[in-house]
């Protein structure tokens, strides 16, 4: 192809998810009338930097004008923190007595099975990211309801006696019901932030649940509810506090900003 028509089928790729690489030979053929073998339009992809992976899933309901207004208002209340008080992530989540089948090495041939199990109970888990200090605050509850969101902030409130504690979270029913907006109204030194709408990409816990599943269910089967519980008592307890300096550049508040009005 010249120069005119590698910069065309550029724009066309980055725009269109080729599956098959045999599909990118057909369309290079009828728009341009060039023959491309699949190993040479393999290496062709290769040497213009374009890898086989899967696309990253947006909420399609993410509003990028609410996202930036938002991070402005956190990076200000961040400088202006007295040292005294707290800023803390928050998000609930829910893991699964079952194994999370992800892509690993496995030698070529070799069929890895691993057992599976029919469990439907699950953890209900509430948890608290301190940023600055790398700490993890966290309790498990039957659900997770309005009286056990206030049950939550008494916790926080209990281990942290002194400042206000600042908490970032999400607008889940749960956390912006009555209950939960009366009992915010008499306690002073809880004061909640909420995230945009559709914005998990700004809750950095969000990332801590991957952290999480890598180490207790990736892969990984437990014979008994127990065993599993143990496996995510263990991280929590252990395993974040041991290695939570490590994560720092996935734990972080470097926000990507996504959805629709991005400025141009």
């Amino acid at each position: 192809m010249n120069p005119e028509q590698t910069k065309k089928l550029l724009n066309h790729l980055e725009s269109h998810i080729s599956v098959k690489v045999s599909d990118i030979c057909q369309h290079v053929q009828e728009t341009y009338g060039v023959r491309y073998s699949i190993s040479g339009m393999t290496d062709w992809l290769r040497s213009n930097e374009f890898t086989f992976h899967k696309p990253c899933g947006v909420p399609a309901k993410a509003n990028a004008e609410e996202q930036i207004k938002f991070v402005e208002q956190y990076e200000k209340l961040k400088r202006t923190l007295p040292e005294e008080d707290h800023l803390l992530f928050m998000d609930g989540v829910h893991p699964t007595h079952a194994v999370r089948f992800t892509k690993g090495w496995i030698k070529k041939g070799i069929r890895k099975e691993i057992p599976t199990n029919g469990s439907q109970k699950r953890l209900n888990i509430l948890g608290a990211l301190d940023l600055e200090k790398m700490e993890l605050h966290n309790q498990n509850y039957e659900t997770i309801n309005g009286a056990n969101i206030i049950s939550f902030f008494t916790y926080l409130l209990s281990i942290m006696p002194v400042g206000i504690i600042h908490i970032i979270l999400d607008q889940a029913r749960y956390h912006t019901c009555k209950e939960v907006k009366s009992w915010l109204a008499s306690n002073s030194r809880i004061q909640v932030h909420y995230l945009p709408p559709y914005s998990p990409n700004l809750n950095a816990l969000e990332p801590c649940w991957k952290i999480m599943h890598s180490h207790t269910t990736q892969n990984t089967y437990h014979a008994t509810f127990k065993d599993f519980t143990e496996k995510i008592e263990t991280f929590f307890n252990h395993t974040f506090p041991e290695k939570a300096l490590a994560w720092t550049d996935t734990l972080t508040d470097n926000f990507r900003i996504m959805g629709s009005s991005l400025p141009s």
